[in-house]
């Protein structure tokens, strides 16, 4: 099994063109799986299963199981098309917690549009909040913008008149 596995990390590198933090996490999932797909001619979703078990005792959290689940479900499936398993094994990921996010309230976003700046870079600064409440971009997106940002007019006067303040 684990001549295929490195057979698989070779063909996503190489014709796949994964990212080496791909592999990185290829290697990773290997490591962790070994000692339940290592001596075995087929894969065992019960072998998996008990090993991902073994895992979550040692202390694990489940973000990291799945990520290794993901790198071993991939294996998995480039074994089956290969027909090196006449059974696609597919192992379920666990469940994870899911973070809620705080939310401004409108009040909070009503103070920050109505701030009274004081020079030119809190300007800039409430321009780009604006933007980004305006749209939902993302931080790194409302700054890749940097090149289409025009700072040589009454920036308070041209946010008033569209509306953002």
């Amino acid at each position: 099994m684990e001549s295929f596995y490195h057979q698989f990390v070779r063909e996503r590198q190489y014709l796949h063109n994964v990212s080496p933090k791909t592999l990185a996490a290829y290697q990773w999932a290997w490591k962790a799986f070994e000692p339940a797909l290592s001596g075995k001619a087929q894969p065992s979703k019960a072998d998996v299963v008990e090993r991902i078990a073994v895992l979550r005792t040692s202390g694990l959290s489940n973000v990291t199981v799945n990520t290794y689940v993901r790198s071993v479900n991939a294996f998995f499936h480039w074994l089956h098309l290969e027909n090196h398993t006449p059974l696609l094994v597919k192992v379920p990921r666990l469940k994870e917690e899911s973070k809620i996010l705080m939310a401004f309230s409108d009040d909070q976003v009503g103070r920050l549009i109505r701030h009274n700046t004081h020079n030119h870079s809190e300007e800039r600064a409430q321009m780009i909040a604006a933007l980004i409440l305006d749209t939902g971009l993302r931080i790194e997106e409302a700054l890749a913008a940097r090149g289409f940002w025009n700072f040589s007019g009454d920036t308070r006067a041209n946010a008033q008149r569209t509306g953002i303040c």
